[in-house]
């Protein structure tokens, strides 16, 4: 079972007491690129409540050049990693396993996380895999 919401269930999802996370994956345009709207976007969780929300990941699609991008948005750091596939929260609820991940995204969160909500708006039909990449904002 694959969790989706899009940006208007969020909040309902983030009520909801069966889920505990730390992370948000976020589906956003491809201008969400910029880092000012960005910085924006990263005091969402605490303004309106959600203390337990520690990291916001924004997936966006990059319409130029075909790729999806992932932003970790964390509280002292702003990584871009390249990753060529929406991602996915599997199974029931809290702790279960990320799958099609790139490298990554894969050790990001083995090292920092625990628990996982991911958003994504469609449900993604390309197949190709590539080595993720880091980028400095």
């Amino acid at each position: 079972m694959t969790e989706v919401f899009n940006f208007r269930e969020l909040k309902d999802a983030i009520d909801d007491s069966r889920y505990e996370y730390k992370m948000v994956f976020m589906t956003v345009p491809h201008c969400m690129k910029c880092k000012n709207v960005k910085k924006k976007f990263l005091k969402w969780p605490q303004a309106h409540g959600y203390e337990n929300v520690k990291y916001i990941v924004f997936c966006a699609e990059n319409v130029s050049e075909g790729r999806d991008w992932v932003v970790n948005a964390g509280p002292k750091e702003l990584e871009y990693v390249n990753f060529p596939y929406w991602l996915y929260w599997k199974g029931g609820l809290k702790g279960k396993a990320l799958y099609n991940m790139s490298s990554g995204i894969t050790s990001l969160a083995e090292e920092r996380l625990a628990d996982f909500v991911v958003v994504k708006k469609d449900t993604p039909t390309r197949k190709h895999y590539g080595a993720s990449h880091s980028y400095t904002a």
